[in-house]
């Protein structure tokens, strides 16, 4: 299973479910800054669990 996700600042994330039946993200960072693709991904990682149930760990 992948997804893609296209931001309005040119972002492109991939999510896509690893051997292991884990969620894991691509995400191309040209046009956007660090702080930006962190905030995009945790929106995109909360939205994910509501939608499935999937327990997910925070680091940080």
């Amino acid at each position: 299973m992948e997804e893609t996700h296209h931001t309005d600042k040119g972002l492109k994330i991939v999510g896509f479910v690893d051997s292991k039946g884990q969620w894991k993200f691509k995400v191309d960072l040209k046009k956007v800054n660090k702080l930006e693709a962190i905030a995009i991904l945790e929106i995109l990682k909360a939205s994910l669990v509501k939608e499935s149930g999937i327990q997910t760990e925070s680091k940080g």
